[in-house]
């Protein structure tokens, strides 16, 4: 049913979605002193392709699609869930979001953007990963 690798991709996604509620809750109680922490913002209103956010999915997608090449597709699943979540997120939908709102006022739900580029910057992430671990492996056997 579900193997060893599947279980290590679910512990990383988990920990990765603590570290960014963490991240936004800390980015939430900081505006109210009128600083701002997000880093990886730069250039997301203006692209959203090539912005600090748009390279860490990337980035994420690339390491997880080498480490793990057998089980792209479950990658691909994951991260589409994932942007299922940040949508209705992002719509004032789901609990999370009514938390945020109540510590950070109307702007709480503007903390974890949805962006409807990101299934596609997985996707090509992990292909990219995947690529990598076949080159590396043939070059090896050379």
């Amino acid at each position: 049913m579900i193997n060893q690798d599947k279980k290590e991709i679910l512990i990383i996604c988990c920990i990765l979605f603590i570290q960014l509620h963490l991240f936004a809750l800390l980015r939430c109680f900081l505006l109210n002193y009128n600083i701002d922490i997000n880093i990886l913002g730069f250039n997301k209103n203006n692209n959203k392709l090539l912005n600090g956010w748009a390279f860490t999915h990337f980035f994420l997608y690339l390491l997880l699609g080498y480490f793990y090449p057998n089980e792209y597709l479950f990658l691909i699943i994951i991260g589409v869930i994932w942007e299922i979540y940040e949508y209705l997120y992002s719509i004032d939908k789901i609990f999370l979001s009514k938390i945020y709102k109540y510590f950070c006022g109307k702007d709480g739900i503007y903390l974890i953007l949805y962006n409807p580029y990101d299934p596609f910057i997985n996707m090509i992430g992990c292909f990219s990963g995947v690529f990598l671990h076949s080159y590396l492996n043939n070059l090896k056997t050379l």
